[in-house]
């Protein structure tokens, strides 16, 4: 099965995480072939058997005085105030991993490079603007239905893609949508703080029956990490951490770039 219609727009992959943020893109998912459905709800305190050991208190959450939510914004804008920031993000599915990655990322969240474990594939990506830089094992491109031949061309290095080729490449780590989405006070519903359970302290976004929640240091202020139940056993951790200086992102040298251009196969 290609990586693509497992992970390109998986529901545990980035391109999910900004669904939940952004009100204003409603309530659907990503399916496995990349078309927008419906997000299957996970089960709420109300829905759950009131016997269930893990059912949560429906008092769990409270909403966040004027106070809080000034310093929430304070912690979203600051995200872009950065040189630059590193990432790092884990998606497990039923408990197993399957996206992995860290990445670091201009100031101006539209250019970063990183490293990612896509399943069993390895890959090293760079993106500046609307042009993205692939680098992936010989079964990677195999699976993307490129032959022997092709294969043998690329040789190893980078493949080029752009527009929505490089949109739908890149999907499974849109670190610009997600950072802007993160960033953006426009569409964000309204958070919440959680008093009990194992995330008590934190702040949570419930959007079509998925929870998002965000670790946030007052003092800073700062969103350290965000983390996302995002049903069918699928959860997102995401880590933020800003950087001292402008990382250097350019685009790979000449020398590590293939001439072959791979057409990706039709959306489904």
């Amino acid at each position: 099965m290609a990586p693509r219609r497992r992970y390109c727009c998986a529901r545990g992959s980035l391109a999910a995480l900004v669904l939940v943020i952004g009100v204003g893109l409603g309530a659907t998912g990503c399916s496995a072939a990349g078309t927008s459905t419906p997000v299957d709800p996970a089960p709420s305190a109300s829905s759950t058997d009131s016997g269930a050991a893990e059912t949560p208190a429906a008092a769990r959450l409270e909403a966040l005085t004027a106070e809080e939510t000034a310093v929430f914004a304070a912690a979203r804008s600051a995200i872009r105030e950065q040189p630059g920031l590193e990432v790092a993000f884990d998606v497990t599915e039923s408990g197993a991993s399957a996206i992995t990655g860290s990445a670091e990322v201009s100031g101006d969240l539209l250019s970063w490079r990183g490293s990612f474990l896509v399943g069993a594939f390895a890959l090293d990506l760079v993106q500046l603007g609307d042009t993205l830089w692939v680098r992936g094992p010989d079964a990677y491109w195999a699976s993307y239905g490129a032959d022997a031949a092709t294969i043998a061309e690329i040789d190893g290095k980078y493949l080029v893609f752009t527009g929505t080729e490089a949109q739908r490449m890149v999907a499974f780590a849109d670190l610009t949508s997600f950072l802007q989405a993160l960033e953006s006070s426009r569409e964000a519903a309204a958070p919440e703080r959680v008093v009990t359970g194992e995330h008590s302290g934190m702040l949570a976004v419930s959007v079509a029956g998925q929870e998002q929640r965000f670790a946030l240091d007052a003092e800073t202020p700062w969103i350290d990490r965000v983390e996302a139940d995002l049903g069918a056993q699928v959860t997102s951790l995401v880590t933020l951490d800003p950087l001292p200086e402008a990382p250097r992102i350019t685009r790979p040298d000449a020398a590590d770039v293939s001439s072959v251009r791979l057409p990706l196969p039709a959306e489904q």
